[in-house]
């Protein structure tokens, strides 16, 4: 699957669409097939560095909407 994400901070230019595994769903959370994603402000500034920590790499656009894909638990 693809993911856009940014492995140092700064600008828009440290963005890059990755090719990553698909993850695997806790017995507390979802997996989300995102049909459409927002990156807000406060996405900005997380990839800037400028607003907190994130573990590297970051993912941008926390704002999202979708499918529920599979949920984490149930087999």
């Amino acid at each position: 699957m693809r993911a856009v994400r940014y492995h140092e901070y700064g600008g828009p230019d440290v963005l890059e669409v990755d090719e990553i595994d698909r993850p695997v769903p806790d017995v507390d959370e979802v997996l989300l097939e995102v049909r459409a994603a927002s990156v807000n402000a406060v996405d900005t500034r997380f990839r800037a560095g400028t607003y907190g920590s994130v573990s590297l790499p970051g993912i941008p656009g926390g704002d999202a909407a979708g499918v529920v894909a599979e949920v984490g638990g149930i087999e």
